[in-house]
């Protein structure tokens, strides 16, 4: 008996895949940022383009990736999705989504030797802070709270 276990992949993966690089010049997207994205993309060093059509096979037909905060970073698990055109702003030097920033905020979190806690920019971004102030300020104590061995707390936000 074998303990190895074969990664069957998924058939609509699999459908994905194949479909992300058929010859169909122009795929049809839903953001309208998308297009103009790519056409601008295509200015950027070649090695660039080679990682955004890793990353168009990662999204696939979703036109979004979602994410999830890593397991300790809040009190409960934070889920979210990233629009295909924010990811693509990576890769043009653009502004950021700040869903996008929270995913850099989720990768560091992860490092061993981390001494950060992260605040959830959404819950303390400038429409938060007032619409919710009662709720912006329950976010952050609760942040110190739960975080109370961490040296730094960060506010990974940026307003342009």
């Amino acid at each position: 008996m074998s303990t190895q276990s074969e990664v069957v992949p998924d058939p609509d993966q699999r459908q994905q895949m194949t479909t992300t690089h058929d010859s169909n010049p122009e795929p049809k997207f839903i953001d309208p940022d998308v297009p103009f994205a790519l056409e601008k993309l295509k200015k950027r060093p070649k090695e660039i383009q080679e990682i955004v059509d890793v990353l168009s096979v990662q999204v696939g037909t979703n036109h979004s990736i979602e994410i999830s905060s890593p397991d300790g970073m809040y009190l409960e698990k934070v889920v979210e999705s990233i629009p295909y055109s924010e990811l693509l702003q990576v890769f043009l030097n653009d502004w950021l989504d700040i869903s996008v920033l929270h995913w850099f905020a989720m990768y560091f979190f992860e490092s061993s030797n981390s001494g950060c806690a992260f605040f959830n920019p959404h819950m303390i971004k400038e429409d938060a802070c007032i619409k919710n102030r009662g709720g912006v300020i329950e976010h952050i104590q609760e942040v110190f709270s739960f975080h109370v061995d961490k040296t730094f707390y960060l506010a990974p936000y940026i307003a342009r």
